[in-house]
């Protein structure tokens, strides 16, 4: 029966739309029952973020009545990537995703109230953390900078690095790109722009539990702080990270490239956009940082 339906094309005989790319159909159209499934009504029936025991018990009946929520909520994304891969465009489906109802279906599945999404959770957070990189790529066009914060891990870079999600942190870093202009070799053209920065990328990956651990702290930021020079490089060519984001003690970048790390400091001057007279809480501007800690080089810059 395998070798009649897939080596012998059996299935383009019997349905001939296939065509050759049944793999692509089979998880669009498995995308399409989870919108179907899901728009039958159900959330109507499932009270937000049940607290008592009534209303467990009555989650609990509406998952008895739609036993499929749960496929649902796990992999209509899934999906919809995969349907990418295979080159069918996911750009109507993104724009158009009711992210606030498939966040309060996903949050019913969970078994830790922690592995929960807030209702602000952006939807490029949530891709970060399941490891989807063509939908990374198709959402960032509408993104101005990957540096939302919010949720478990602060940053999507953040969840990408504590999930171990290569893939998605590649996507997420890939160089400024205004469109792309084709599906199906996203994640190969991703791979492809970044040939220069393994190094770096790799470096990211081995300490991405201790870099996610600054949860209020972009990576610009980290990196800035640590001195971690190609790696800055790396996020600026993104042209999609917040050069003024601002940390709990409303340290930027910039702030922290002034405690000694001329180089970065000067590359984030070049970016222009940074607020050179920023001041944190404590009242220090990187002039002070950088006068106090006698680095002269950064003070005539």
């Amino acid at each position: 029966m395998r070798d009649f339906f897939l080596k012998g094309n059996g299935l383009n005989r019997l349905n001939a739309h296939l065509g050759n790319n049944f793999p692509g159909l089979s998880h669009e159209q498995l995308k399409l029952c989870c919108q179907a499934y899901a728009n039958i009504g159900t959330l109507k029936y499932i009270p937000h973020e049940p607290r008592n025991l009534h209303q467990l018990q009555k989650v609990f009946k509406v998952s008895k009545q739609f036993p499929f929520l749960e496929y649902v909520a796990s992999n209509i994304l899934y999906n919809a990537e995969a349907a990418d891969g295979y080159g069918i465009s996911q750009h109507s489906f993104l724009a158009n995703f009711a992210l606030r109802d498939w966040i309060e279906l996903a949050n019913l599945t969970k078994e830790y109230r922690m592995e929960c999404h807030t209702s602000n959770a952006s939807l490029i957070y949530i891709l970060a953390e399941q490891n989807l990189p063509n939908l990374i790529c198709i959402e960032l066009e509408s993104y101005q900078t990957i540096d939302i914060q919010g949720e478990l891990y602060g940053f999507p870079s953040h969840a990408a690095l504590a999930n171990r999600n290569e893939v998605a942190l590649r996507a997420l870093l890939r160089p400024g790109i205004r469109h792309w202009p084709y599906s199906g070799e996203i994640v190969k053209e991703v791979s492809r722009l970044l040939e220069g920065h393994w190094n770096s990328i790799n470096f990211l990956l081995r300490n991405g539990i201790e870099i996610s651990s600054y949860k209020h702290q972009n990576l610009l930021a980290w990196a800035a702080r640590k001195g971690h020079t190609e790696i800055v490089r790396l996020l600026l060519e993104t042209g999609k990270v917040d050069v003024n984001s601002r940390d709990e003690d409303g340290r930027t970048p910039l702030l922290w490239a002034a405690q000694g790390h001329e180089t970065i400091f000067r590359l984030l001057l070049e970016t222009k956009k940074v607020d050179i007279n920023w001041k944190d809480n404590f009242g220090r501007a990187a002039l002070s940082y950088a006068a106090s800690g006698g680095h002269e080089g950064i003070v005539k810059l």
